[in-house]
């Protein structure tokens, strides 16, 4: 495959994941209106996606079970530093902050993971990167609703949901570490929600868990289960697999198109217009995909 149908696949597999990412939204209000906590549905993510993935790898490779010792930090960096630790500050905020502000905090990310990408992987920060995040911070800003909103940030509030975006974007930078060491996509997804699993076991009550489970029978397994399998399995293995082929921080800038598929979805399924505003945000964002893939006619 040449360099450009490469890059072009993975921006298209990023793009994907986040309409995927997008599509969340539904099944994870009414996992929350069953009663369950942030920890609570991590626990359960991670448990149900790592039984979904595990006979995948046995069928494809055992060997994928396989990592090296001296790799093991990789999968604890997006398992417990990321996955968990983000998943904790972003609920935290939505209580401290409230949920428009905690979104537009957490959305953030991109930021970090150029940054942190001309740390660790001496990838360069162009215009079209600098102008992207730009427009990519303005764009969620709007797309989620806070203009006209009654939103408050307290300096606390501020700190926790730029917490949020710095480990959200940890998963990036971590899966490309363990990317450039040859583990396939599986593995990573795998170890993390795994990892990310028996972390949060030791904020979860089991005994409630259980209570809310039998009680509300499947409608809980059935979004629940439908959230593992678009907004986790199959997301999470698009965007790693799209992370091969295009650079750290493209990848963190594209992800933040799930805004904007929300927005989109919310039109072509449930028929609700957003305000003007939001629908201004959702072009900024496109435009801002737009600058990142543009490319110069020799």
């Amino acid at each position: 495959m040449s360099k450009r149908k490469s890059s072009f696949m993975g921006s298209l597999l990023v793009i994907l994941a986040a309409c995927l990412w997008g599509c969340t939204g539904l099944f994870v209000e009414e996992i929350t209106a069953a009663g369950l906590g942030s920890m609570d549905i991590v626990v359960l993510r991670g448990i149900a996606a790592a039984l979904v993935l595990a006979p995948i790898m046995l069928a494809v490779d055992p060997n994928l079970f396989r990592i090296r010792l001296r790799d093991a930090w990789c999968f604890v960096g997006s398992g417990i530093l990321s996955m968990l630790f983000f998943n904790y500050c972003y609920y935290t905020n939505i209580q401290e902050s409230g949920k428009t502000v905690a979104v537009v905090l957490l959305f953030t990310f991109p930021v970090f993971v150029v940054l942190l990408s001309r740390l660790f992987f001496k990838e360069k920060i162009t215009w079209k990167k600098m102008l992207a995040v730009v427009l990519i911070v303005v764009g969620c800003a709007l797309a989620s609703g806070i203009v006209g909103a009654d939103a408050h940030l307290s300096v606390r509030g501020l700190l926790i949901g730029l917490a949020s975006g710095f480990g959200y974007s940890l998963y990036t930078i971590f899966s490309r570490c363990a990317l450039d060491r040859h583990y396939s996509p599986l593995t990573i997804t795998f170890y993390t929600f795994l990892l990310s699993a028996v972390g949060g076991a030791f904020f979860t009550d089991f005994r409630y868990v259980a209570e809310v489970a039998v009680s509300h029978g499947m409608d809980l397994w059935g979004p629940l289960l439908t959230y593992v399998l678009i907004g986790t399995v199959g997301a999470y293995l698009m965007y790693t697999a799209g992370l091969r082929h295009i650079d750290t921080s493209t990848a963190a800038m594209l992800k933040a198109a799930e805004p904007a598929s929300t927005a989109i979805l919310q039109i072509l399924v449930q028929g609700i217009w957003p305000d003007t505003v939001v629908l201004v945000g959702v072009g900024v964002i496109v435009a801002a995909i737009v600058v990142l893939n543009w490319k110069k006619r020799k």
